[in-house]
Order: C-alpha cells, then sequence, then structure tokens
C-alpha cells in the first residue's frame, strides 16, 4: 500500500499543490507510480474554471471509482475547484475515500497515513470555501520531473467577475508568508532549480491581506525584489496579473532587475469597454492599452500573453470585432483563447443573450489564427535583432536539448555538452525559426 498517482487539472497553483503533496509522500517512504492502474493510492485535485474542466474531473473520478471496484483496497482522494463547488455530486459518484477541501490540502499525506492505519474511511472536517481564513502552508523542495520551480505565493480572489466561479471555490485573498516563500526558494536553488515561476489564483493582491504588515515584503513587488536579492544566477517568472494590479512600485521591480523574465500574463477577456462591464471587469481597454505600450517600452522585447474570452453573453458581432481589431492593434505575443462557459450561479449565467455555441466557435478560430500570426512576427523580431535567450533545458536526445527561453518561445538547440542537465539555464543565439520555436547555438 505505498504507491501513489496524483491526477491534476487546471491551473499552476494546482500542479503546485499536487507536486508538493507528492514530495510529502515521497519524502514518507511513498513512491510514485506512473499509471493509476498501479497506484495503490489515487487522488485527484480538480478544477471548475469550465464546465469542460467539471466534466473531466467527474470522468477521473469514475474511472478511479472502476479500478476500486477492481481492487477494494485502493484509496481514493479528491481535492480541488470541482469538489469545493459541487462537493455533492462527487459524492453521489461513489465510493470515495477523503473528501479535502480547497485550505486543507496539505494535509493530504496525513489523511493517506490515518486511512492505511485505521482501514476504514476518513471523515475529516470539511471547510467552506468562504470560511477559509489562513493560507494553507505546502511546502515543498521538489517540482519532481518539472525542470522550473513553481512558487505559491496567494490563494484565493474577491473580485467575482460576473462569468467566474473560482472566487466560489477559492475563498478569499490569503497570501503566504514572505519568510516562507524565501526559505523555500532558497532550498529549491539548493536542489539545483534556476527558474521560479510565481503562482496564485490573484497573485497581484499579494500582501494586501496582511494584518500585521511584515517588515521589508508587504506587496509583490517587495517579494519579487526581495528574491532577486538572493544570490546566485536565477530567473523569476510571473503567472497571471491583473492589469489594475500592475502598480508603479512592481512595474519599477520589473524593469530594474534583469532576473524577472521578459514575458508577463495579462488577462484582458475583452477588447471592447461594454463587454468588460458586463464581465465585472476592473478596467477598461484604455488602462490596458496604456500598460501593454508601458511594458513594451520599458522592458526590451517582452512577450505578452493575453487572457480573451468570446462568446460572453451579448457579445454582439459588432462588439466582437473591437476586442478582434483592439487585439490586431497591440504588440502582444500570443493569445489564450477561452470561450464562455456558463457557471452555476455567477451572474453571467441568468444574462440575457447568451451566444450560440457555433458563433463562439468561429470567433475562438479567428482570435486563434491571430495569435498564430502575432507569435510569428514576435519569433522573427527575436531573429532579426538577434536577441540573446536564456532557456531552462528540460529534455535532451539525439544530440539536441529542448526547453523554454525566458521570452516563452520554445527553443532546439546542439548540445555541445553532452552532460547539459535538465534544469539547466543556458545562454543562446537564435539561429532561425522552426514552425512555433527558434533554432539556437550555445553562446
Amino acid at each position: 500500500m505505498n504507491k501513489v498517482y496524483i491526477e491534476t487539472l487546471g491551473c499552476k497553483v494546482n500542479q503546485y499543490e499536487s507536486a508538493a503533496i507528492m514530495d510529502t509522500l515521497v519524502n514518507m517512504g511513498f513512491e510514485i507510480a506512473e499509471k493509476d492502474i498501479n497506484a495503490d493510492i489515487l487522488i485527484l485535485n480538480s478544477c471548475t474554471v469550465t464546465n469542460r474542466t467539471d466534466f473531466k474531473s467527474r470522468n477521473i473520478i469514475r474511472r478511479f471509482l472502476k479500478l476500486k471496484s477492481e481492487s477494494p483496497e485502493k484509496i481514493i482522494i479528491v481535492s480541488g475547484c470541482y469538489l469545493q463547488r459541487e462537493k455533492e455530486q462527487a459524492i453521489a459518484l461513489g465510493d470515495i475515500d477523503a473528501l479535502v477541501d480547497n485550505n486543507s490540502k496539505s494535509t493530504i499525506p496525513s489523511i493517506v497515513e490515518q486511512i492505511i492505519s485505521s482501514k476504514n474511511t476518513f471523515n475529516n472536517k470539511y471547510q467552506q470555501a468562504h470560511d477559509f481564513v489562513c493560507f494553507d502552508e505546502l511546502p515543498s523542495s521538489s517540482m519532481g520531473e518539472k525542470s522550473r520551480a513553481f512558487i505559491k505565493i496567494q490563494d484565493g480572489c474577491n473580485f467575482y467577475c460576473s462569468y467566474c466561479a473560482i472566487p466560489y471555490a477559492r475563498g478569499n485573498p490569503r497570501s503566504r508568508d514572505p519568510e516562507s516563500i524565501l526559505q523555500q526558494v532558497k532550498e529549491m536553488m539548493d536542489n539545483g532549480y534556476h527558474e521560479f515561476v510565481l503562482a496564485g489564483i490573484n497573485q497581484g493582491l499579494y500582501g494586501m491581506d496582511f494584518k500585521v504588515k511584515h517588515q521589508y515584503i508587504n506587496s509583490l513587488a517587495d517579494l519579487i525584489q526581495a528574491i532577486c536579492d538572493i544570490p546566485n544566477n536565477k530567473k523569476i517568472r510571473l503567472s497571471s496579473v491583473e492589469p489594475q494590479l500592475f502598480t508603479n512600485e512592481l512595474l519599477r521591480v520589473l524593469y530594474n532587475n534583469d532576473q524577472v523574465c521578459p514575458h508577463f500574463h495579462i488577462p484582458l477577456q475583452s477588447g471592447s469597454d461594454n463587454i468588460l462591464k458586463a464581465m465585472k471587469r476592473k478596467y477598461d481597454t484604455h488602462l490596458f492599452q496604456n500598460l501593454v505600450n508601458n511594458l513594451v517600452q520599458n522592458k526590451a522585447n517582452t512577450a505578452l500573453g493575453i487572457d480573451v474570452i468570446v462568446g460572453f453573453p451579448g457579445e454582439t458581432d459588432e462588439l466582437f470585432e473591437q476586442t478582434y481589431q483592439f487585439l490586431k492593434a497591440l504588440p502582444i505575443t500570443y493569445l489564450h483563447v477561452f470561450i464562455y462557459s456558463k457557471r452555476r450561479n455567477t451572474v453571467a449565467a441568468n444574462m440575457p443573450h447568451q451566444i450560440n455555441g457555433k458563433i463562439a466557435k468561429e470567433r475562438s478560430q479567428k482570435l486563434i489564427e491571430l495569435s498564430q500570426k502575432k507569435l510569428h512576427e514576435y519569433i522573427n523580431n527575436l531573429l532579426n535583432k538577434k536577441v540573446e535567450l536564456t532557456c531552462i533545458v528540460e529534455t535532451c536526445e539525439d544530440g539536441y536539448c529542448y526547453g523554454m527561453t525566458d521570452h516563452f518561445v520554445r527553443t532546439k538547440f546542439f548540445c555541445k555538452d553532452q552532460s547539459i542537465e535538465k534544469g539547466s539555464l543556458i545562454s543562446l543565439n537564435p539561429i532561425k525559426a522552426e514552425s512555433d520555436y527558434i533554432l539556437a547555438e550555445m553562446k
């Protein structure tokens, strides 16, 4: 009873949490099962961002239950945002051994031990999201097979955008103690990690919930600067930050530290001010355009990824065209395009003028094609300027290494030194574009 399989859906926060849970279990003597069929303990870290991820979560639970019906000694533990929103639905699916709320994932390793020792279903205390108060510490010194380290710095969101179910699953904003974050970064560096991806549900809110102010670190800007000040060569990458939370202080830190990757992911969601207002977003297109121009002008060769939702209720052809033209004119690098998904109990679910799925797919495809064009233009710009790249090595085979550059473009380069290890930080000169990646050479 010692092999564990964790299946993870959704965001970088979920990915971090699953890696931390597995790291703890491995340190306790458990083994990693590569396939669910070989596992004694089956864990799902679920997602609820769309109807599709709810569907995937249910299917994974059913798959786990089928394996348990064939081998009744298997243990099933379910956590994550789908469970937080749809607990009764999950219970109805079958014999799950433990249901763990989103703010108690740190207890999963001890729950596993208790179930094994008692050989009974574990009845743990389950909290509703609105009752979450403290940040649930999930420390980890390893990310398993990943070549870069995710660092969870924040949880929760209280923006309640009209389309979004996540605040109902993650609760109010909660920030991690800065000393805990810095200690983890140092441990990860000692273990050979060279890139750190800061992740949170709404990480731009970091520090705003501190009841007692810390001496030096009380904001995302303070935290990034403190990580940059840790000696030795490394890269820091931000996951998504809301447009209005790019404060002047944060921008100054981003511009003044070369350790910060020239790549930022920013949720726009719509290029129409009418739709943004209906979405209850806290900015308009004017603020967004000024932010993008500021980043491009002050952080050389910056790559900008943008989230966009199509098919939001009331999005007419004219309003979608506003979004398309707005994005076409912006100096961005790529788009993450999502088709609006009606989420139970959100404001948008009851809005009139819901958009036909076929129309939404057509709009999505048009933006995907724009994204591909923008990415190719960006890659060619890097090549024309002969921009020096740094890369975290992910795999090496047949004399070549593959990885992701600090500019968030995939790369391939010939290994002069066959002893290059996964996770190494390598400086590169770009040579030419090949499809959606850059062929490069080591400096």
